[in-house]
């Protein structure tokens, strides 16, 4: 998830709704990642990306259709680096 929706308190209006659902249960996100940033994160963690595939993108690869939902969603790939 992209860190600017968790973060942010009015990121859209949409997040807005989940986010009041999940205070409702006692939960909340937590934990987001800068696109921008994500290689280096997962380099000083010795982990290094294959793909990071937005909404959009993993939603035509595994699923074969844009899909609806919501875009802040990101699927990435990483390997131990030296391992492959």
């Amino acid at each position: 998830m992209e860190r600017d929706v968790v973060v942010a308190a009015d990121f859209s209006a949409g997040t807005t709704r989940i986010k009041q659902a999940l205070a409702r249960t006692g939960e909340r996100w937590t934990f987001g990642l800068d696109p921008a940033g994500l290689r280096t994160y997962l380099a000083a963690r010795g982990l290094e990306l294959i793909a990071d595939l937005s909404a959009a993108e993993y939603r035509a690869r595994c699923l074969g259709m844009p899909g609806s939902g919501f875009e802040f969603y990101h699927v990435a790939s990483a390997r131990v680096v030296g391992l492959c």
